[in-house]
């Protein structure tokens, strides 16, 4: 019988935010359990939950085995200060993103890898399944993220790149800001903006679905009122710095604020509310005008 070889163990550090996880953190932590290679440290931050969220992820301790887990707990500021606070907390070069309500396949980290080896490399991503009770789909960001030789631009028209498909350079994240806490939503894509913007060349994307996302009604991604100001909000302060890397913005500008109305409307669509869905496609001409002015 052939002896069975050890998991090989990367010098990563898996973030993950939790508010209100407890129904479903217990699958993150087994997913990260799972990894042909196994991270050193998970880091969760319990970013003030009432549900027993903690309890779970103290009981799922035994689960993770020799991978190191540190609990830390804050008073509700949102998943940008939670994954700010286990960044400060990070020791290893590499950190990896996943949500409480999200699992990887179990070749994540072993697939994603290889191309942090590149020493030029600041953040690799990949695409997901998303599961949507008995639906799903599988996302696109590498065709994206080859549409055109800017990606600032690129990600600027249209997020495709998803947090808990995430690995980065932990000083790179940290020397330029880390995530935007003031804002409720939207945190991590304003954060790739900037990454994309300094460091575009470092962004590199491996083309196969490693991580199952799942919608989960009442998270911060399905607040669509929410979400939609964030979003403008974050373009206007982009779309300057676009308009003097690229002297053709308006075109991107454009296309971004008819993404952000579509957003709306299919969010309030799904959910049955027919009179928003109209409301947000009629105001794309003021949210174009929104992002030009900067008046979000």
């Amino acid at each position: 019988m052939t002896p069975r070889r050890p998991t090989p163990v990367v010098d990563v550090t898996v973030i993950m935010p939790a508010y209100r996880a407890a129904a479903t953190i217990g699958r993150a932590l087994t997913s990260i359990a799972r990894q042909s290679a196994l991270p050193v440290r998970v880091i969760v931050v319990d970013d003030g939950s009432d549900d027993g969220t903690a309890a779970e992820v103290e009981r799922h301790r035994e689960t993770l085995g020799a991978i190191e887990l540190t609990l830390l707990r804050q008073a509700n500021r949102g998943p940008g200060a939670a994954r700010n606070l286990a960044l400060a907390n990070a020791k290893t070069e590499l950190v990896a993103f996943l949500d409480s309500d999200d699992e990887w396949t179990p070749e994540k980290l072993a697939r994603v890898l290889p191309a942090m080896a590149d020493p030029a490399a600041v953040l690799v991503f990949h695409d997901m399944i998303v599961v949507d009770g008995d639906r799903e789909r599988r996302t696109n960001g590498v065709r994206h993220f080859r549409r055109g030789p800017d990606v600032y631009a690129a990600l600027f028209e249209r997020g495709f790149i998803a947090t808990s498909t995430v690995v980065a350079r932990t000083g790179v994240l940290r020397d330029i800001g880390g995530f935007e806490a003031s804002l409720p939503a939207g945190q991590d894509y304003e954060l790739w903006l900037r990454i994309a913007r300094d460091h575009g060349t470092g962004i590199f994307v491996v083309a196969e679905p490693l991580t199952r996302y799942h919608v989960v009604p009442g998270s911060i991604t399905s607040d669509v009122q929410r979400r939609r100001i964030c979003a403008l909000r974050i373009a206007a302060r982009h779309a300057p710095q676009l308009s003097a890397r690229t002297g053709g913005s308006i075109r991107v500008v454009a296309k971004r604020a008819a993404i952000i109305s579509y957003e709306a409307w299919a969010g309030y669509w799904r959910r049955g509310d027919r009179l928003s869905a109209i409301s947000a496609l009629c105001k794309f001409p003021l949210a174009f005008a929104a992002i030009i002015s900067g008046e979000t």
